[in-house]
């Protein structure tokens, strides 16, 4: 069993900031999870709602344009998320 005890606590540089939201975007990214990344998930949540109006609004900002580029079709019609999925049905 694994033991993961990193302590998420408010970012207050803004290289914190965008360290834990690239964190938070390549968990919702990742194919693959289990509880403990919904755990690191919701821990990240928790912390980056404590920051304040103006940083927050940016933060979050940042998180939705790479997600939707994440599911963004391209020429091909296909996404990187359906990239993703077909993949692991492949495998």
């Amino acid at each position: 069993m694994r033991k993961f005890n990193r302590n998420y606590k408010t970012p207050t540089t803004a290289i914190d900031m965008f360290d834990m939201a690239n964190e938070f975007i390549n968990i919702m990214i990742c194919p693959l999870s289990d509880t403990h990344t919904e755990v690191r998930r919701y821990k990240i949540e928790q912390a980056l709602d404590q920051l304040p109006d103006k940083y927050s609004k940016i933060i979050n900002t940042y998180i939705d344009r790479k997600m939707n580029a994440y599911y963004e079709v391209n020429d091909d019609g296909f996404s990187a998320y359906d990239m993703d999925q077909a993949i692991l049905r492949g495998a």
